[in-house]
């Protein structure tokens, strides 16, 4: 449970820093554009760069195409930049004529005038902060969740006392490169005559020398024993 919520707060957090940095960045590129001095721009080059998603070790590496404009300033300067903002394939051709925005006071400090090579950067970071958000907050919900559950059934559901069948380790989550272990034991139903099979929450130690051979308590709702609770109290705890 700690490292969940170690998890949990981790995605949240950094899906809020990423929303910031967001609105920042948009508020930024928004002042740039108000404020920013118009001028006819040349494509003079496409330059072919490794993506960030790209990697040296694999053979799928993928590229993408900057453009290398040129233009001249107010002031009579020939101005040239890469574009911040590459696509495969290229937005633009070699010798295409475009509009650019640069800031007066630093020309150098100029953007094609387009809305993917603008907002592209914003958005982009925007929609990893509301995934990272989402994550986080569902993982959260969950977690209530579950408490809720776990507390109702202690309370209100039914203890039966099932055997102990085998630890398995939960290849689902990974923290710190380990994952945890659970218990899973299995109850003969006497009304119905069937076999079920219980899993414990997850335990982030192999437990399997305090409970070998012993009969483990499970809290079940009798109208669904698929909503237990494996007993965990005898378990020692987990030093921090």
């Amino acid at each position: 449970m700690k490292a969940l919520t170690v998890i949990k707060f981790t995605f949240a957090g950094i899906g809020l820093v990423l929303l910031v940095f967001a609105l920042i960045w948009a508020y930024f590129t928004s002042e740039f554009i108000d404020s920013a001095q118009h001028a006819t721009g040349k494509v003079t080059e496409l330059v072919l760069e490794r993506s960030s998603s790209g990697s040296s070790t694999t053979s799928n590496t993928s590229y993408v195409y900057r453009p290398r404009v040129q233009f001249t300033s107010d002031s009579g300067e020939i101005i040239e930049f890469i574009s911040s903002v590459g696509s495969n394939p290229a937005s633009f051709a070699e010798g295409e004529i475009i509009e650019v925005l640069y800031d007066t006071e630093v020309p150098h400090n100029a953007q094609i005038n387009s809305f993917f090579s603008l907002w592209f950067g914003p958005l982009l970071t925007g929609f990893l902060g509301v995934a990272f958000s989402l994550i986080g907050r569902g993982i959260i919900l969950f977690t209530h969740l579950k408490t809720k559950q776990n507390h109702y059934l202690r309370i209100h559901g039914s203890p039966i006392i099932t055997k102990f069948d085998s630890i398995i380790e939960n290849r689902r989550i990974t923290y710190n490169n380990r994952h945890p272990f659970q218990i899973i034991t299995q109850w003969q139903n006497p009304i119905t005559g069937k076999v079920h099979i219980f899993k414990s929450n997850n335990i982030w130690y192999d437990p399997t020398q305090y409970i070998e051979g012993k009969d483990i308590t499970v809290f079940i709702n009798r109208d669904n024993p698929d909503k237990h609770l494996v007993d965990l109290s005898f378990l020692p705890e987990l030093a921090d």
